[in-house]
Order: structure tokens, then sequence, then C-alpha cells
């Protein structure tokens, strides 16, 4: 995994563990869509 390298990225912007999250509560969200239909 990218992981390690990815929380060194972080570290420096934090910015970017936001739009992380933003991007990953969405992916859930239109998971939790498909599976209801």
């Amino acid at each position: 995994m990218l992981f390690e390298s990815a929380t060194a990225l972080y570290r420096q912007n934090p910015n970017l563990l936001h739009m992380d999250r933003v991007i990953k509560l969405k992916v859930k969200f239109k998971g939790l869509k498909n599976s209801k239909e």
C-alpha cells in the first residue's frame, strides 16, 4: 500500500487529507445508494 508515503504527504499538506476524506465519504454514500437499489 502507499499508506506510508501518503501519510508523509498529508503531514505536509493537511488539505490533501481533507479531500481524501471527502472523496471516501462520497464513495461510501454511492455504495450505500447502489446497495439499496
